[in-house]
């Protein structure tokens, strides 16, 4: 009820001297992901490269504008960046938005200029909703093909993507924008980073170096000296750990209540991140139901908040995790 929902936006987003534990950085979906209730972009229109039928109206209708609108109403100088899982089937050389897939042609391409315009219309239609995103990665997971909404890119196809169609692209129509590249596994680095970074345009556009936690398996396999290498590479860049959650191993799936090591781990990473220069640190959802969704695919996962809509329970749990995040 709302009664409910407001109470878990105060927990997360009201400063500590406010009842909440503060957050102050988010992170959004552009179209959808696996833990949307179904798959959607922004315009299934076959075709239209000119993104005529370009509209964020799937997210206004769902509530997630308004969702957003009730956090900034609490927190105002929350920073938000976004990140795309999929384009539109019809712009990627599977024709469908899950199982990996690149974009159709290569970069420079009509399909890649419509692909960058697609970010710069993203930007411009929450901006009008009164919500100001400060930076967009290049894709969430490129390496990875699971069988939800994803998108494959290499170094090299991401550098062009930058150099020759985003970066421009975001340069005259969002400037302020920062362009995170990366947005996967921190194994991927410094050599990712490198890549990319080779290149004189694309070495221009670029702000930041996204990361994941997930192939460090709990931290059992230790990563983060790969942060403070790239770090050291480049220290023009910041390295933002853009995603995280516990319950995603297949022998130890969804919420577990009550569980602290789960908490010990988020501390765990956050701290060795922290260390090796990240300059902060984001969750993946602030809230779940008890199965660990709703996530159209099943890949369900722990949240530090868990919910019992099943049951039409006003009640809320709150994990270790959020008392560690807090």
């Amino acid at each position: 009820d709302q009664a409910t929902r407001d109470a878990i936006l105060a927990a997360y987003y009201k400063p500590s001297d406010g009842g909440g534990i503060g957050y102050s950085l988010g992170r959004l979906t552009m179209a959808s992901c696996d833990f949307s209730t179904h798959s959607y972009s922004y315009n299934d229109v076959v075709g239209d490269l000119d993104m005529k039928n370009f509209s964020i109206s799937p997210d206004i209708e769902s509530g997630k504008i308004q969702l957003i609108q009730n956090v900034l109403a609490l927190a105002p100088n929350l920073t938000l960046f976004a990140s795309p899982w999929s384009a539109p089937a019809w712009m990627k050389v599977t024709d469908r938005v899950g199982h990996g897939g690149a974009l159709n042609g290569s970069a420079g391409g009509e399909v890649h200029k419509a692909w960058a315009h697609y970010y710069s219309l993203f930007l411009t239609a929450y901006k009008a909703q009164g919500i100001v995103v400060s930076a967009v990665s290049t894709q969430n997971e490129p390496t990875m093909s699971p069988r939800w909404e994803s998108m494959h890119w290499t170094a090299e196809t991401q550098r062009d993507f930058i150099a020759q169609d985003l970066g421009p692209e975001l340069a005259r129509s969002h400037p302020d924008v920062k362009i995170i590249m990366l947005d996967d596994q921190r194994t991927n680095l410094p050599k990712w980073a490198v890549t990319v970074m080779a290149d004189e345009t694309a070495r221009k556009y670029v702000s930041g170096i996204g990361v994941h936690w997930y192939a460090a398996v709990d931290d059992l396999v230790p990563h983060f000296a790969r942060l403070a290498d790239t770090h050291e590479k480049f220290p023009d860049l910041f390295i933002l750990p853009t995603e995280a959650c516990e319950g995603y191993l297949p022998w130890n799936q969804g919420p577990r209540a009550g569980d602290w090591k789960r908490g010990q781990t988020y501390s765990h990473d956050i701290i060795g991140d922290l260390n090796a220069f990240a300059v902060g640190w984001t969750d993946w959802n602030i809230v779940l139901d008890r199965q660990g969704g709703p996530n159209h695919v099943g890949n369900f996962v722990d949240a530090p908040i868990i919910v019992d809509p099943a049951n039409n329970s006003s009640r809320f749990y709150k994990q270790p995790m959020f008392y560690h995040l807090g």
